[in-house]
């Protein structure tokens, strides 16, 4: 069996290429589709949200006045605390850090004495 190149079978036998890439062309076709109307549907929610709550601040405020806006403030203050309590916080850093978070043997966490070295446990002190 001889080697040919796909070019040149492509080009004695069009048929199957050409039917291969309009299947191709149509799944890329309904998937573009889908994603089109993927983001007019997160479009349109993001339209409605914001104009009903403009919509409910505005008639909040226009009949319940100073207490519906102390009452928004309020929502938004709490939703800023409920942002600030889902952030990840740094862990702090001490000096004395558990063995195991290292492979080597730890250091001890009393203070140095005043020859300046540190006390480390011995092999057999491990618990």
């Amino acid at each position: 069996m001889e080697y040919t190149p796909l070019t040149e079978r492509v080009r004695a036998n069009p048929r199957p290429a050409v039917v291969w890439l309009v299947g191709v062309g149509l799944l890329v076709a309904v998937e573009l589709g889908r994603i089109a109307s993927g983001v007019l549907n997160i479009g349109d929610a993001i339209v409605t949200a914001v104009g009903a709550g403009y919509g409910g601040l505005a008639d909040g405020l226009t009949t319940g006045g100073t207490t519906a806006l102390i009452t928004a403030v309020g929502l938004l203050v709490g939703l800023w605390l409920v942002g600030q309590q889902s952030r990840p916080r740094p862990v702090p850093r001490s000096s004395c850090v558990s063995a195991t978070a290292f492979r080597y043997a730890p250091r001890s966490c009393s203070t140095a004495s005043s020859s300046g070295s540190v006390s480390v446990p011995s092999a057999g002190s491990w618990s």
